[in-house]
């Protein structure tokens, strides 16, 4: 989703997102990508690829949460847009895709709210 003229991106999220580093897998169009969660909402996700390819926008990827503390993690989540960086960043790790949730399980939401209560939300899981 675009933010809407004069508003910025920040202003037009819902929730605030919060720092938590997370591995998953996202698969879409038949194919899976590695990724690394670096910030979580209960809306939203924002996941760095390690990849310059990614689906277009709107398309439903089901992503898969690896942490420790639980088990794998299926959420449903919808391509909202794609940080696009120079190539040669791409292997440094920048760049990646905001997703916007669909469909997740209560586990999820019962994992944020440690986050959204601790004055320090920058946990590696």
């Amino acid at each position: 989703m675009a933010a809407r003229r004069g508003e910025s991106e920040q202003e037009r999220r819902r929730f605030e997102r919060l720092r938590h580093r997370l591995t998953c897998e996202l698969h879409a169009e038949g194919r899976k990508t590695n990724g690394v969660v670096v910030d979580v909402s209960p809306r939203g996700l924002f996941v760095r690829t390690g990849t310059g390819t990614t689906p277009p926008a709107g398309t439903e990827l089901r992503v898969v949460l690896q942490g420790a503390g639980f088990d794998d993690m299926e959420l449903r989540a919808v391509l909202a847009r794609t940080q696009v960086v120079r190539r040669e960043l791409v292997s440094a790790g920048a760049g990646g895709i905001g997703l916007e949730i669909v469909w997740a399980p209560e586990a999820y939401y019962r994992l944020l709210v440690p986050l959204m209560t601790d004055g320090d939300a920058d946990g590696d899981a």
